[in-house]
């Protein structure tokens, strides 16, 4: 009975959110409150389309895969987000004996660059084999004080923060 209730109460919302203002936090508070319900309020919503007009059919349609959409794009910032790099700011500190600072970020970005572009696995010994050859190949820890990561891993980073 809880599940009818909460796809009825939300039946409305995802329409609402077609316009191209609505806030990432209004997409996640619909994806939060449906839970793993999501799909099932999309098809409801879907099979609720009750004109005639074949154009207003097509175009309400259109605007839940419009929704349907934005629900993967926050879903992939969250993840994103939410992500945790196999390699940590300590184990880096352990293994090279330094202390905190701009060389421990810039290989823990490579490292999650790499992970996220399918270059290595999302593990720790493939991401931990990677820092000591990026190290190496940077001229070593010390050399990584002035090393500028490549254009293509910050315009990476840039695109996937906003």
């Amino acid at each position: 009975m809880k599940y009818v209730q909460l796809l009825v109460r939300l039946h409305l919302r995802p329409i609402a959110l077609v316009d191209d203002e609505v806030t990432d936090s209004a997409v996640r508070r619909l994806s939060y409150d449906a839970g793993n319900y999501i799909d099932d309020l999309m098809l409801l919503c879907n099979a609720d389309i009750t004109s005639k007009n074949p154009a207003k059919v097509a175009r309400v349609r259109h605007n839940f895969e419009l929704v349907r959409e934005k629900l993967r794009e926050v879903a992939e910032k969250d993840d994103f987000r939410n992500w945790k790099n196999p390699v940590t700011g300590d184990h880096v500190m352990e293994v090279y004996g330094i202390g905190p600072g701009k060389r421990i970020a810039k290989i823990k970005d490579y490292v999650q660059y790499s992970i996220f572009n399918d270059m290595i696995g999302n593990t720790f010994e493939e991401a931990d084999a990677l820092m000591r050859r990026f190290v190496e190949e940077a001229g070593g820890i010390e050399a990584l004080e002035n090393y500028e990561l490549p254009l293509e891993v910050k315009k990476w980073f840039d695109d996937a923060r906003q």
